[in-house]
This record gives C-alpha cells, structure tokens and sequence, in this order.
C-alpha cells in the first residue's frame, strides 16, 4: 500500500515537473520568437544622436526631436573665398556728376560654412516594419527581423561664418581726401554678405549632398542585426537656404 502511494506521488509529480518544464520551454521560445528588437536600436539610435535630442518610442515608431539650438551632427564644412569689388557712384550737382567724389575699394571675404540637420519643428521619425517569412529556427536564434522606414527631412545650410574680411581702400593719390569711412566701410560689408549668401545659395548644393550621405552611412552603420533592410525618405526642406551670417560670433543676417 504504502509503496503504491509512493509510486503515485512520484508519478504525479514527474508529470507536474514536465509539464511545467513544458510550459516554461514554450514561453522562453515564444519570447526569443516574439521579443521586441527595436530596444536594441533605440539605444543605438539616442547614442547616435546624443544628448542634442530627445528619442521617444510608440510601438514600431521612432522619434527623434531636436532639443539643443544648433545640432552638430553628419555636418559638412567648406571653405570659401569671395572677390568683391565695392564702389559708390560719383556725387552729382544739377544732375552732373562731380569729379573725384566716387569711391571704390577691393574686397576679399572668406568664410566657412556649415551643413548640417534641423530637427527642432520637423522631427526624424523611423518605422519598424517585421519581416514576414522568417524560418523557426531563425526567429529563435536572431529574434524578431524588421524592414525600417526613416523619414527625414533633407540637410540644410545651418551658418556662414567669417575667417577674415579685408576691405582695401582703392583711393587714387590724387583724391586721398575721399577715402572710405565706417559708414562706406560698413555699407561695403553689407554689401559683400549679400554677395555671400547667393554664392552660397548657387554653391551650397555638394554641401548638403555630403551632409545627407554622412547621415545616412552612419545611421546604416549603427543598426542592429536584425534590422535587415532601410529605406530612407528625404523630406522637402524649404528652408535649406535660410541660415545664419556670423563674423566673430555675432550674428550679422
């Protein structure tokens, strides 16, 4: 009798401790299968970006705000140098012109400027899609795979920055007394930052096309394993020209 409850319990007991081996089997791999890779590449992307913004997560969704005034991130750097002839037309009495009463002056400007990302108003938003058609024992081992959309908008101009300005008074010996003064000085500056800024506007292209492709490499570099494919959608940026002129850190335009 007594060895007849023994074989009871243990027996009792054998099914228990399989069936909850059974059960504790078919959760782990229904984790591993299930689990939610997009952790992993969150942390990827707040380290990518860095502490300039802010990265929030909703389901699939990604989103990253600026939250710092300039973004120093995938910036492309150009050096420039600007010609400028400056003049001012002759003074006129009666309508005649004046002798020795216009003024001209020979300008050099070189500048540096920067391309770079805007994400304060117009965030960067990426989409996590899982990829259909993943065999069972590849879902074991590498998790749960997604296709991932990021939208984005495309880089722009974010500053022009002086190096040095030399303005050479061209002046002839024999009307030295109408040299350039501060206020011509200043008017010619002006002028020549005009100048600069449709330079840019003409020459700024190769800019921002550096720009997109840094983003763009280094957000591919920095993806986790099972993020299997990106697809990248530059956003119209019709602000690609509005930036900043800077001499010596003070804003100018």
């Amino acid at each position: 009798m007594t060895n007849s409850i023994v074989s009871l319990l243990v027996t009792v007991g054998s099914i228990f401790a399989f069936g909850t081996l059974a059960v504790c089997v078919f959760m782990v791999v229904g984790y591993i299968i299930m689990k939610d890779g997009t952790k992993s590449a969150c942390r990827a992307i707040e380290n990518f970006f860095g502490s300039g913004c802010r990265v929030s997560t909703r389901d699939h969704t990604i989103t990253v705000m600026q939250v710092v005034p300039v973004l120093e991130l995938a910036t492309a750097r150009g050096e420039f140098e600007h010609n400028y002839n400056g003049h001012r037309d002759k003074r006129r009495f009666l309508g005649l012109p004046l002798p020795f009463t216009g003024k001209a002056a020979a300008c050099r400007h070189e500048y540096v400027v920067k391309a770079g990302f805007d994400l304060k108003e117009r965030f960067c938003v990426f989409d996590f899609t899982p990829v259909g058609g993943q065999a069972l024992v590849a879902k074991i081992f590498e998790g749960r795979c997604y296709h991932v959309k990021v939208r984005i908008p495309r880089p722009k101009i974010l500053s022009l920055e002086t190096r040095t300005v030399n303005v050479e008074d061209r002046a002839r010996w024999y009307d030295f007394w109408n040299g350039l003064n501060n206020g011509d000085r200043n008017a010619i500056m002006s002028e020549m930052f005009k100048e600069a800024r449709s330079n840019v506007a003409h020459a700024g292209g190769p800019l921002l096309d550096e720009a997109q492709r840094r983003l763009e490499g280094g957000l591919r570099a920095i993806m986790p394993a099972h993020v299997k494919t990106m697809e990248f959608e530059w956003l119209d940026n019709p602000q690609a020209y509005d930036f900043e002129c800077r001499d010596k850190n003070n804003v100018i335009s």
